[in-house]
């Protein structure tokens, strides 16, 4: 295995990095968890006019149970509390919203039929990354000067 920061080649059982201490174990792991989400099928895909017609049975069971729910607390209360305000707005919002994320689902790449011939992306290995990695902690950053550096000089020849 080689090390992806130095390019050093290591034996398959090393945890780390001969020349310069890189974790070998993580990378490893990283690898085979790319490799499995390469390999797994995608998940089933629902046909669009499965989706209309739950869609369509959703909105017509919601809109008979809210209608009938609001009635039946309207004549049970003879109109006058806002309970049945409220479960109305509450029954048909809710409503709203599982057909707007069923349609959704119509959006998002579902199709009536999938492609046979598609073709699957590539893997490209990640750039390298610069910056504090165990090469570039090694080495160290380069000395400056400092900017007081050269009057605290100057004190100190006055002192004496």
């Amino acid at each position: 295995m080689f090390c992806p920061d130095c390019g050093t080649d290591n034996s398959k059982n090393q945890r780390f990095c001969t020349r310069c201490g890189s974790n070998l174990v993580v990378i490893d792991r990283a690898r085979d968890i790319l490799n499995e989400m390469t390999s797994t099928a995608s998940a089933p895909v629902l046909p669009a006019s499965t989706i209309l017609r739950i869609v369509g049975l959703v909105a017509t069971i919601g809109f008979l149970a809210t209608t009938g729910g609001v009635l039946a607390l309207m004549s049970m209360d003879e109109g006058r509390g806002p309970i049945p305000a409220f479960f109305g707005i509450g029954g048909f919002g809710s409503m709203v919203l599982i057909c707007r994320y069923l349609l959704n689902m119509l959006k998002t790449g579902v199709h009536d039929s999938p492609k046979k011939n598609s073709i699957q992306p590539v893997y490209t290995a990640p750039t390298p990354l610069r910056g504090n990695t165990n090469r570039s902690l090694q080495e160290g950053n380069p000395s400056y000067q400092s900017v007081i550096e050269d009057p605290t000089r100057q004190f100190e020849h006055d002192k004496r």
